[in-house]
C-alpha cells in the first residue's frame, strides 16, 4: 500500500513516539482531515488506538468518533512498511556517499598532484 508524504511523516512520528495523542498530532501537522485519516489507518490495522480509559480499539464500531485524548500506536503491519522505507533509503544513500567521497578524492588528486604521488615502476 502506498501513502502520501504527510501521512508517512505522521506515521514516522507515531512510530518514534508511541502513545502520541491525536491533539498533538493535529497541532504539529495541521487539521487537514487527518482525524479521518487516523481513523482509516486504525480501521485497516496500521495503527491501534487507545481511549482515555485505557481500552484499545480499531474503530470497527459505528459511529467513528475521535477525541484529542485518543492515543495512537503503530502496529507491526505499519512498522514493516516504515522499516522497509528506511532500509531502502540507506541502501541508496550509502553507496552515493561513498561514490561522492571517491569523486572528491579524484578531483583533489587531479588538481593538486602533490597530495597523491603515483610512481610507475620500471621492471627489468
Amino acid at each position: 500500500m502506498e501513502f502520501d508524504k504527510k501521512t508517512m511523516k505522521i506515521m514516522r512520528y507515531i512510530y518514534r513516539h508511541p502513545g502520541t495523542r491525536e491533539g498533538k498530532i493535529l497541532k504539529l501537522y495541521g487539521d487537514d482531515g487527518f482525524s479521518f485519516t487516523l481513523i482509516n489507518l486504525t480501521r485497516e490495522l496500521y495503527l491501534i488506538a487507545e481511549d482515555k480509559d485505557g481500552k484499545y480499539f480499531t474503530y470497527n464500531d459505528v459511529p467513528y468518533v475521535s477525541y484529542p485524548e485518543t492515543k495512537y500506536y503503530t502496529t507491526p503491519k505499519m512498522n514493516v512498511i516504515l522499516e522497509n522505507k528506511r532500509d531502502q533509503f540507506y541502501r541508496w544513500i550509502l553507496p552515493l556517499i561513498i561514490a561522492g567521497i571517491a569523486l572528491l578524492l579524484s578531483v583533489v588528486s587531479l588538481i593538486n598532484t602533490g597530495i597523491v604521488d603515483v610512481r610507475i615502476l620500471n621492471w627489468p
